[in-house]
């Protein structure tokens, strides 16, 4: 009797069949999801760990970036009256002050702050941060030079009565040829004012000269004149023997302690050789000598020459200068 209870007809031994096979399918595929699970986890998780050390580096790199950035010392100024002694003070790089100055001397104008930009070298960052401090003063300026030459007018000219202060004669104009042929200047301490007493040289090469002194660091020789954008090897000959260098330099760069951003502001070292400087001095250490400065293949024989009344080879000093 117990048999028949266990007998199964051929149907129901396929249904067993059916029903045992689809168990072992559905266990199958629950061992499966579990594993694919775990991978996503773990995936998701070394993802994870890779994006944190990626932050961590970049914000390294930022931290380095930081480091490396110039200093600026930005003040307001006028862009169609700023010079370059002003540019200099305020960190902007050398190149950008050069193209500044063709600019304006090649008769261009700034009509608003956001132009500045224009000037070729200057990055779009700095230059929307520069243009905060553009101050228009051109008006203000007109008023005052109208007011203060009809000043001096007035008191030069009595009998003459009252002039305009844009027609007047200047003192200078009105001396005898003999003391103007005679005048001498001392280049590292003359004013603009003193220079634009000599014939030849106007407002423009004055305030040139005294910009490209600065940035030097003084002059040491009279021919370096010559080297002022503007003077012609003809305006040199005739105004050379009114200039003398009681002086000397009075500004020299500590080659072992002046960073890539000081160095490359000098009119007779660009970029690459401020670069190659610094170098060195990470390779080999202190500069204390001519021939180690000769050494460095970018610093050729010209530049050495023109370069070292303004070098100072002192180590005592450690501070970097910007």
């Amino acid at each position: 009797m117990w048999k028949d209870w266990l007998s199964f007809s051929r149907r129901e031994q396929y249904g067993i069949i059916a029903l045992s096979s689809i168990l072992f399918l559905l266990v199958i595929l629950r061992i499966l999801m579990a594993i694919s699970w775990n991978l996503s986890e773990i995936k998701v998780d070394k993802d994870a760990s890779v994006l944190i050390e990626r932050n961590e580096k970049d914000n390294e790199g930022a931290e380095e970036v930081q480091k490396d950035k110039p200093k600026y010392a930005f003040k307001f100024f006028d862009p169609n009256k700023v010079t370059v002694t002003e540019l200099d003070k305020m960190g902007l790089p050398y190149l950008v002050i050069i193209n500044w100055m063709k600019y304006l001397e090649a008769g261009g104008s700034f009509y608003h702050p956001e132009d500045i930009a224009k000037i070729y070298g200057l990055d779009s960052i700095l230059a929307q941060e520069l243009s905060n401090y553009v101050v228009f003063s051109e008006n203000k300026n007109s008023n005052e030079n109208r007011s203060n030459n009809h000043f001096k007018s007035a008191s030069i000219h009595t009998s003459v009565g009252r002039l305009s202060g844009e027609n007047h004669r200047t003192i200078s104009e009105r001396r005898p040829a003999s003391d103007i042929d005679t005048f001498i200047v001392d280049l590292n301490s003359a004013t603009a004012e003193d220079l634009k007493k000599i014939k030849g040289i106007g407002n423009v090469l004055s305030q040139r000269i005294i910009d490209f002194r600065e940035l030097l660091g003084g002059f040491y020789d009279r021919e370096q004149v010559k080297e002022v954008y503007g003077i012609s090897k003809e305006l040199y000959e005739n105004i050379n023997h009114h200039f003398v260098i009681n002086t000397g330099v009075y500004r020299k760069i500590s080659i072992n302690r002046a960073s890539i951003f000081y160095l490359r502001k000098h009119p007779y070292l660009n970029f690459y050789q401020a670069r190659d400087i610094i170098e060195y001095r990470k390779k080999k250490g202190y500069i204390t000598s001519k021939q180690q400065l000769k050494s460095i293949p970018s610093i050729d024989e010209e530049t050495l020459k023109k370069l070292l009344p303004y070098i100072d080879f002192s180590v005592d000093k450690q501070k970097i200068e910007d």
